[in-house]
């Protein structure tokens, strides 16, 4: 590449690859401060379907990471809290059969909670059993 050439402009157009974003999970708080800043990339949801939360999914990993894991807590549930797309880009927080504490900000989670597009892009924190939080939110 000739270094000496025009300044190359990003591309605006907002339908290309170059803008896409995922909906993911990042881990803010984790008792094994390695784990902070992995992330799970849910495109599951961007196609429609359901994505569970435990202690045994999502796998989670490092940027660039060739493969994670999952949150392996043993105070987290097998049984999974769920989100679900709920149209527009908002997300449905199903707890379901899920006997974990779940808050989102100030509230309990205790029945279906819904997430607006403008939350998630924002990015909400979702605490699970008073001991690891993970933030949902858009990556570019």
């Amino acid at each position: 590449m000739n270094w000496d050439s025009t300044t190359r402009k990003p591309n605006k157009d907002p339908g290309s690859a170059e803008n896409l974003e995922l909906m993911s999970l990042t881990i803010a708080c984790h008792l094994d401060l390695r784990r902070i800043g992995e992330r799970a990339f849910l495109s599951q949801l961007e196609r429609g379907d359901a994505v569970g939360i435990s202690r045994v999914q999502p796998d989670f990993a490092q940027p660039r990471a060739p493969w994670g894991r999952a949150l392996e807590d043993a105070f987290l549930s097998r049984k999974p809290l769920w989100l679900k797309p709920s149209g527009g880009g908002a997300v449905l927080l199903d707890p379901a059969d899920c006997p974990i504490s779940i808050r989102v900000g100030e509230d309990v989670v205790s029945a279906p909670h819904r997430l607006s597009a403008e939350a998630v892009r924002a990015g909400v924190a979702v605490e699970l059993a008073d001991r690891l939080v993970l933030v949902l939110h858009y990556l570019p």
